[in-house]
Parts: structure tokens; C-alpha cells; sequence
């Protein structure tokens, strides 16, 4: 017996959106997609975030929740419902066959995989040692993200927030598989124009040398990763030190999506922290 998944998959490059007159107001995302449910569009994926020139470009999965076959064919709105100028290479639908009660989810470079049931951590904390695991039992609605209200953030020499995960450690395994949902907040977009309008009128130049692949793009990398921006490190505990094992990559910011990330583990005991 299996069971039908859809996933599209979509290539393409947001571009232009620092050129906007307003540009720290205006909301600005990622092409919208609607499936079809068989009597309405539902808006069901985002893809592409934070590809702002075609040297960014890239190759993007969504889980389709919504879409259904409708006088035996399928249904895709794709609009763009911002001020920004977007293009699209292409658009993939990807069915995905897997047992029943089993589902399935992609990694970064989408190939996909199978599991009957995600095993939650035992427990979450952040920096500060506060119990946060609520946030993260299930995959729900209820998302943990940072309080930019909070004045302590501005007054510690901790410049980034850090959430520190206890799994028990599958008997004999050297890798697991960690299931993330996860995306990119608002304050990822609002962050992402202000980088771009404080370039001024260069930033057509900065444009041109990304999509010659020039030193803009090896610097932007370097900041991206040093950072933590739309990408975090997976770090496992191993003899008392934090080894970076993997990587995280966001979605969002108005639907967040699946992600499996593989992650070497090889001298933890009878549980694993992931920071």
C-alpha cells in the first residue's frame, strides 16, 4: 500500500527589490503558490527566499499539502504579489511514492527521504539554560523565534541567540537523520533589504559582480556563513566540544518547509546534544 506525496520544484531568482522607492516598509517575499484543493486556491509554498540576483539563483522544494487532482489533472496558481521583480526558470511537480503512515521530506540538494516517525528531543534550552522544549515536540503553528523586543539582547556580549537540543542516541547508529521545520522570520526579509539599500546607487554594481560570481560573492558567502543568515551550523557535542556536523537551511518567512538533515555523530554515549 503507498500513499502520494507532491513536491514541487521550482528554479528561479528574485532580483530588483532594492531598486523600490520605500524600500525598509514595503513587505517583500518569494513568489506565492496555490494549489488547488479541488474547490479553492490555497496558498501552499514559497520558494526561492533570498535568491536577489541571478547569481543566487537556485533550485527550491515544496511540500504541497493542499493539492488536489481535479478532473484528473493538477492545479498550480504561481503569483507575484510584491514589489519586486521575480523570474522563474521552471516548475517541477515531483510525486513522491512512500508506504502509508510513513512520510517523506527532502534534503537541501533534494533527495528524499523516507521515515514512519520523527523521535522529539528530550529536551530544548536556549543560551540561557531556559526550558524552550514546548516549542519544538511537534510540528505545529507554534514557532520559537527571537523577542526583538527584549532589551537584555542589546546589553550581553552574546550576539547570537543559541538553542541546545538532547536526543537519546539510536543504539550502534554513527549518523542520524534530523527532521527540521524551520524557516526565515520576517525580521530575515526586513534585514535582507536593509542590506541592500544601504548600498545606495553601487548596488547595481554589487548585482553585476555576484552574477560574475567576482569577490562580492565569495564575501557574501563568508558573511552569510560567519553569520548564520538563512543557513545554521548543526553542531553535535563530542568529548566536551561543539563539532559542526551539518547544516540548517530556512524557508519562509509566511510558510515554513521540511527539511532532512544527515549529521555524523562518532564519539557521543547514550544521548546527543545538538547546538
Amino acid at each position: 500500500m503507498s500513499s502520494g506525496g507532491y513536491v514541487i520544484i521550482i528554479l528561479g531568482v528574485i532580483v530588483g527589490i532594492a531598486l523600490i522607492a520605500g524600500i525598509a516598509i514595503l513587505s517583500s517575499s518569494c513568489p506565492f503558490i496555490y494549489s488547488m484543493n479541488g474547490s479553492k486556491y490555497i496558498f501552499d509554498a514559497e520558494p526561492y527566499g533570498g535568491s536577489v540576483s541571478e547569481g543566487l539563483k537556485k533550485t527550491d522544494y515544496s511540500r504541497l499539502e493542499h493539492l488536489e487532482a481535479v478532473g484528473g489533472k493538477y492545479k498550480l496558481l504561481m503569483q507575484n504579489e510584491t514589489d519586486e521583480t521575480q523570474y522563474t526558470d521552471e516548475m517541477k511537480l515531483l510525486v513522491v511514492e512512500h508506504p502509508a503512515n510513513t512520510e517523506a521530506a527532502p534534503d537541501i540538494s533534494g533527495k528524499m527521504s523516507v521515515f514512519e516517525k520523527a523521535i522529539p528531543p528530550l529536551s530544548v534550552t536556549d543560551e540561557n539554560g531556559k526550558d524552550i522544549t514546548l516549542f519544538f515536540n511537534k510540528r505545529d503553528i507554534v514557532q520559537w523565534q527571537t523577542d526583538m523586543q527584549d532589551k537584555a539582547l542589546y546589553e550581553t556580549k552574546r550576539l547570537k541567540h543559541e538553542l541546545i537540543f538532547k536526543f537519546p542516541k539510536p543504539k550502534d547508529a554513527k549518523k542520524v537523520k534530523l527532521l527540521v521545520n524551520a524557516g526565515t522570520a520576517q525580521w530575515g526579509e526586513y534585514m535582507l533589504k536593509e542590506m541592500l539599500d544601504i548600498r545606495g546607487n553601487k548596488v547595481d554594481t554589487w548585482y553585476d559582480d555576484i552574477n560574475k560570481k567576482g569577490i562580492e560573492m565569495l564575501k557574501l558567502y563568508q558573511f552569510v556563513e560567519r553569520e548564520e543568515l538563512f543557513i545554521l551550523k548543526a553542531n553535535i557535542l563530542e568529548n566536551g566540544r561543539w563539532i559542526n556536523r551539518g547544516s540548517i537551511s530556512a524557508g519562509g518567512p509566511y510558510i515554513d518547509e521540511d527539511r532532512i538533515i544527515e549529521v555524523e555523530y562518532r564519539k557521543c554515549h547514550r544521548r546527543y546534544s545538538l547546538h
